[in-house]
This record gives structure tokens, sequence and C-alpha cells, in this order.
């Protein structure tokens, strides 16, 4: 509002310095030229008296005088409420000067309309009445005391005068009418926009609360997916680790199946030389001692392996646990993206509301819901992998579990060798008497030797197995990693466009706040 004021007031300063400009020509014309002098002795109009020629002067100084005041207070306060009216008495008295200065020519009230047309620009009725009353009181006083300065002669008729201060006053009245119709239409126009701006207004608002709260739930998503990607590296070091063991495992159990199938050959041998056994007693002997030796080292691979198997387990199991908190983070993040749906959902709402005003924001609230799809999608992907890695966890456990009885059964074997062997020990010190014997359990020795191969080779089979699986988990939770970074970007760019969002409405805020001033 200041604004249109500071505009009109520089106009108007302009209009009555040129309305000023006229006054002082004419002055200058009838004064110091011949031009209307026909015209004037046509018309009766003499010369003035010393009285009036002083009240003419009176009536040039005083636009001039309005005018510096004008402009004194224009360039003290440019928005003063005064200068309307400082600049409106000049156009008004700089007409007054006109008339007078012209010697009463009728024409030159004209300026009266043309005054009356320039002060409607300021669309205030009592300024236009103001200058109304102003000229009625010029005609009805300088009628009866000066009618020289205002029709030229002093045998002007009244009736005449009324015809002019009719349609001064009719003229008037017509542009007050039309000012005041204008109020009535720019009053309605701006409650209509006071009314749209408040409903816009209404609409950022809920905008703004729209993106703090999506701002809320991306840095819940964020501190989610921080989460799970920490565990997932978690996973990923202990499977390492796992890994690690069961090759080691695996490359100690091809040692063992490799010692068996050694201890099988010499039991073959000491088979075949049954029937020569009392002949090398001492050779049975040592090969008896270096048998028991042989079985006692065995004895502390199968322990060794029992402990191995039994760390895994527990491992495995751990990692199971840890599984069972990758799910719980994700269905906090698949509950996110949800809430974050049903927020862009809202926020479209909204958008369809403000009509053309929303159109840019119901964009953006369609991709914050489309990014909220994507992320409950690779919430949803990473779930599918955790069970598909929940599942493949009970399954090793299965295997561990049968590979840990299968490792006891060795080792019950491997106690039933060795008391064989004491027996066999026992029996080279009579190895005439009980030669049948030693070839009967010599057999047998045999027979559980190869048994105890096969369970070595079983055992072997099932750890390959085993760290085949354990690479497989590896892979997974490699990409269980992944799918959490790629949830962590989502959630970035999510972040970003709901910045995009606040510096949308930012500038809407300001171009309202523009169109006000």
């Amino acid at each position: 509002m200041k604004l249109k004021h500071l505009q009109k007031n520089s106009i108007m300063l302009i209009l009555s310095g040129i309305s000023l400009l006229l006054s002082v020509g004419t002055h200058a014309v009838h004064r110091y030229t011949s031009l209307f002098d026909i015209h004037k002795a046509m018309s009766g109009i003499g010369q003035l008296s010393q009285g009036l020629s002083i009240f003419q002067n009176l009536l040039f100084f005083v636009p001039i005088v309005l005018m510096i005041l004008s402009l004194l207070i224009y360039r003290k306060s440019a928005s003063s409420p005064v200068l309307p009216w400082m600049i409106s008495s000049t156009l008004t008295f700089s007409s007054i000067s006109i008339m007078a200065g012209g010697d009463g020519f009728v024409e030159y009230h004209f300026s009266i309309f043309m005054t009356i047309a320039i002060i409607a620009y300021y669309e205030n009725i009592r300024i236009l009445i103001y200058s109304t009353v102003i000229f009625a009181v010029q005609h009805l006083a300088g009628y009866f005391w000066f009618p020289q300065l205002l029709c030229g002669t002093s045998d002007y008729r009244f009736s005449l005068l009324l015809i002019h201060a009719l349609y001064l006053i009719l003229t008037s009245g017509a542009t007050i009418w039309f000012v005041y119709s204008k109020q009535l239409h720019t009053s309605e126009y701006e409650n209509k926009v006071a009314s749209q701006q408040q409903a816009l207004n209404e609409v950022l608002q809920n905008m703004n609360n729209s993106s703090e709260s999506v701002l809320k739930a991306v840095s819940q998503l964020l501190s989610g997916a921080g989460q799970s990607a920490k565990a997932s590296q978690e996973i990923v070091t202990s499977i390492e680790s796992i890994s690690i063991g069961a090759y080691e495992q695996t490359n100690k159990l091809g040692l063992g199946v490799e010692s068996i199938r050694s201890m099988v050959d010499q039991v073959g041998n000491i088979n075949k030389n049954a029937n020569t056994v009392t002949e090398s007693a001492l050779a049975t002997s040592k090969q008896v001692i270096y048998g028991q030796d042989r079985i006692h080292l065995l004895a502390n691979q199968i322990h060794v392996i029992t402990s191995a198997v039994n760390n895994v387990n527990e491992v495995i199991q751990q990692l199971a646990d840890s599984s069972q908190e990758i799910n719980k983070l994700v269905d906090l993040i698949s509950s996110i993206a949800n809430q974050t749906n049903l927020l862009a959902l809202n926020a479209s709402i909204e958008a369809a509301r403000a009509g053309e005003h929303g159109s840019g924001f119901a964009v953006v609230a369609a991709e914050v819901r489309k990014l909220a799809g994507q992320s409950n999608d690779s919430a949803a992907e990473i779930h599918r992998n955790v069970q598909s890695f929940q599942s493949r966890i009970d399954q090793v456990l299965g295997e561990m579990n049968v590979s840990l009885s299968e490792v006891q059964k060795g080792m019950e074997q491997i106690t039933e060798m060795q008391r064989v062997f004491a027996e066999i020990s026992e029996s080279s010190n009579t190895v005439d008497q009980q030669i049948s014997d030693i070839s009967v359990t010599t057999n047998l020795l045999l027979q559980h030797s190869k048994q105890t191969k096969d369970m070595m080779i079983q055992v072997s089979a099932i750890t390959s197995a085993f760290f085949s699986n354990i690479e497989k988990i590896l892979s997974a939770a490699e990409e269980q990693s992944a799918s959490s970074d790629a949830v962590h970007d989502i959630a970035l760019n999510l972040e970003s466009l709901v910045a995009e969002l606040g510096g949308i409405v930012g500038s809407i805020e300001r171009s309202l706040s523009a169109d006000k001033l």
C-alpha cells in the first residue's frame, strides 16, 4: 500500500507541476502579449482595477506556494497523509489562477474538469468534495465580489453562472460515484484475494508441517539404515571368521582321512602277515605300539574336531540371533516407509485442494510416494534374503548336529580300537598259543578301520558342504549390507527432496510477502 501511495504522489506532483506551468503560461500570455486583445475588446473586457490586480497576483502566487510546500512534504515523507491534500490544493488553485490570469475567459473554465479528473486518480471522495467546494465557493464569491476575474465582465448573467456550477457539481458527482463504485469493487476484490491468500497460507502451513513430519521420518529411516548396515557388517565379519575356521577344519579332516587310510593299509598288512606273526613277534609288537600311538593321535584329532564343531555350532546360533535382530530392523524400515507413504498421500491430497498453487508440490509428493514405495520394496527384499539366510542357518545347524553325532561315534570307535590294540599287545606275549585269536582280532580291526575311514570321509564331506554353505551365507550377508546402503541412499535422496520442497514453499511465501507490499 505504501508503494502505491508513493507512485501516486510522484505522478500527482508531476501533474500539479504541469498545471502550475499552465497557470504561469496563461498569466504570461495575457499580461505580456496582445494575442487576445481583439477578443477582449469584442467581449467588452477592460482593464482591471488596482484592487483586482492585487487579488489577481495573489491568486497567481497561491498555487506556487502550495507547490513548494508539497515538494517539501514529499522530500520529508513521500507517503505523508497530508501530501494528497496539498497536491490537490495546488491543482485546484492552479485552475483558479488560470481562470483569473486568463481575464475570465469561459474557455479556461474547462481547466476545472481537468482538475477534477486528475484528482480522481487518488480515489479519495473527501478530496474530490473538498476541491468541488472550493470551486463552488470561487464561483459564488467571484460572481459577487470579483466577476471580472471569474467571467471577464461584471454584467455576466447569474443564470449562466448557475449552469457552470451545475455542470461542475454534476461532473464532480459523477466522478465521486465512479470512485465510490471502484472502491466497492476493489474492496470486494481485496477481500477475495485476502480469503484466497489465507487459504494458500493454510496450505503452505500444512506443507511445512508435512515437510517436518517427513524429515522426522527420514531421520528415523537414516538411523535404522545405519543400525542395519552396522549389524550387517558385524554379521559379515562373524561369517568370515566362521569361514576361516571351516577351511582349517576341512584341511585337518583331510589329514585325518589320510591317517585313517594309512592305518587301514597297515592293518591289512597285519592281516596278510598273520601266518608269520610267530616269526616276527617283535616286529608285530612294534607295529602294535605304533598303532596305539596313531590311535592316540587320532583320538586327539577327534577331540579337536569335536571342539571345533561345538564352536561352530555356537557361532551359527549367534548368527541366527543376529538374523532375528535384522528382521526387527527390516520391520522398522518397512514401518517407516509406510508412514512416509501416508505422509506423501496426505501431501498429495492437500496439493489437490490447493489447485494450481499446489501443482508443483503434487509432483514432489508423488516422487516422495515413489521413493517410499521403493524403500518398502527394498525392505521386503532384505526380509526375504534374511528369511533365506535363516533357513540356511537352520539347515547348517541340523547338519552340524549330525556331524557332532558322527564325530562322537567315531570317538567311540577310536576307544574301541584302543581296547583292541591293548588286547593285541597282551596277546603278542602269547603269540604261539593265541595265533588264531590274533588272526580273528586282526580281521575285526580291519573291519573297524574301514568303518572309521568311511565315517571320516563322511565327516570331511559334511565339513566341505558346511564350508560351501558358509560361503553362500557370506554372499547373502554382503548383499544384505549392500541393501542397507541402498536404503540409506534412498533416505538421503528423500531428505534432499524434502529440502527442495521447503525451498519451494519458502519461495511461495516470499512471493506472497512481496505481493502484500
